[in-house]
């Protein structure tokens, strides 16, 4: 232990720390300057090629002793980039071939990984959640999403903004329903994969598998301390978006839109001719864990209950504005309406929300929706993989952007901890108000 205990010392360490330092300076500006020279045609001033064939072991200059400096060494044949490279992703294609040209492990590089860790690296940039790219597997999951079924758990997720994977909604019916998974549950790993440092679609992947096979969570659910393990067997999951809550000749019919797929609206124009035909006079479309789906099933959904006018309006990064109206093909309901919504009501659903909302055609019960104002798009890739991109925001019929902020309730009702209960109090609400209105038009 050394001890400084008058000023001469100080100033002696200091200056002695000093020089050091100035010494590292040196040495720094030194190669510098070097490489600078190099950079331009000059010859290498560490060694000559042919010093190079006689000694290539040395690999570091001792400039200044304890000090070693790595040797500068200019490739012995010029880089010559493919045409079709463009300028400005020119030096990654650089750095590419230099590693795998000089690189002491190149003969175990994958170029898979490094073009997909390339890809997550510039996506990385956009600190948009939304914007991913798609592996071929997840490609293809999301092209069996299209037939009507899969094969999985049966639960709706989404990647909340601090990165963590949680469950917006289990489906009716399905393995993770049956299981005890819950809306709000956080995924932490799956099979013992963490999923600390995987996005939304690297958790499905992991996730969905083939029918009968099973599938450990690691589970913490919402309001809990502890996580638990949960393993559910996968099955085929037929994607029904709508679900009749309600008993035939109800005076008010509850419809749930579970997703916003091709044929929802369909579905949801015949659900509403049943339930009336069964004499129900007030309707409850309830949007709560509904994560979203197409936009054009949402334009075609709000269609059914707004006769005319703007619906949402988009607009890109370029400015465009593109505008979405009310389908005239398609015969609105004027039977009493409330919208009942969540915090996981999301996309879609808030387009549904903002259209009843700003447009006056009912009331909105429950919670803040999620809160995602953006439109996406999947472009296929040339391995089979896809890229989503986030192509621009969409804005309500009065113009609100909603995108990380969600929509308000007209009569919220939330602050309950146990979830079957404030479901309850909200859909109670929503008949409540209906009930109001229909005697009000009677008198």
């Amino acid at each position: 232990m050394v001890c400084i205990d008058n000023i001469n010392d100080k100033l002696l360490v200091a200056e002695s720390f000093l020089f050091h330092k100035l010494k590292i300076l040196f040495s720094f500006a030194f190669v510098t300057l070097l490489t600078l020279s190099c950079g331009v045609g000059s010859s290498n001033p560490f060694k000559t090629s042919s010093d190079l064939e006689k000694d290539h072991s040395v690999l570091s200059s001792d400039l200044e002793s304890g000090i070693s400096i790595p040797l500068f060494v200019p490739a012995e044949e010029p880089l010559r980039a493919p045409s079709e490279v463009p300028e400005e992703l020119l030096i990654i294609w650089e750095v590419w071939a230099h590693l795998t040209r000089d690189h002491v492990a190149s003969s175990e590089f994958s170029p898979e990984e490094f073009a997909e860790a390339a890809i997550n690296g510039m996506l990385a940039e956009l600190d948009d959640p939304h914007t991913a790219y798609v592996r071929a597997a997840r490609h293809e999951i999301n092209s069996e999403d299209l037939q009507g079924k899969f094969e999985g758990i049966g639960a709706h997720v989404q990647s909340t903004r601090d990165g963590k994977i949680v469950i917006v909604s289990p489906i009716e019916g399905g393995p993770a329903e049956a299981a005890g998974i819950r809306a709000g549950d956080t995924i932490l790993s799956v099979d013992g994969v963490l999923l600390e440092d995987k996005s939304l679609l690297d958790a499905i992947t992991l996730i969905r598998g083939p029918r009968g096979t099973a599938v450990l969570l690691g589970i913490l659910h919402l309001g809990d301390i502890d996580p638990v393990e949960i393993s559910i067997t996968r099955d085929e999951i037929p994607l029904e978006s709508v679900l009749v809550r309600s008993n035939p000749g109800d005076e008010i019919a509850h419809i749930r839109v579970t997703d916003f797929f091709a044929d929802t609206a369909e579905k949801l124009y015949l659900a509403i001719n049943q339930v009336i035909d069964a004499g129900s006079e007030g309707l409850i479309i309830d949007v709560r864990d509904n994560p979203g789906g197409l936009l054009r099933s949402s334009v075609d959904v709000v269609s059914l209950f707004v006769e005319d006018g703007l619906i949402l309006s988009e607009i890109d990064g370029s400015g465009n504005k593109r505008e979405w109206i009310a389908r005239d093909d398609i015969p609105a309901f004027d039977i009493p309406l409330v919208v009942l919504a969540n915090e996981y009501s999301a996309s879609a659903s808030e387009i549904l929300v903002g259209s009843v909302q700003d447009t006056k055609r009912g009331k909105v019960v429950g919670d803040t929706t999620f809160g995602k104002g953006s439109v996406s798009i999947l472009r296929p890739l040339s391995n089979g993989a896809g890229l989503y991109i986030t192509v621009a925001h969409w804005y309500t019929p009065a113009g609100r952007l909603i995108h990380g902020e969600g929509l308000d309730p007209d009569i919220e009702v939330s602050g309950i901890t146990d979830r079957r209960e404030l479901e309850s109090e909200q859909t109670n609400m929503a008949i409540q108000i209906l009930q109001q209105e229909l005697k009000s038009s009677q008198r």
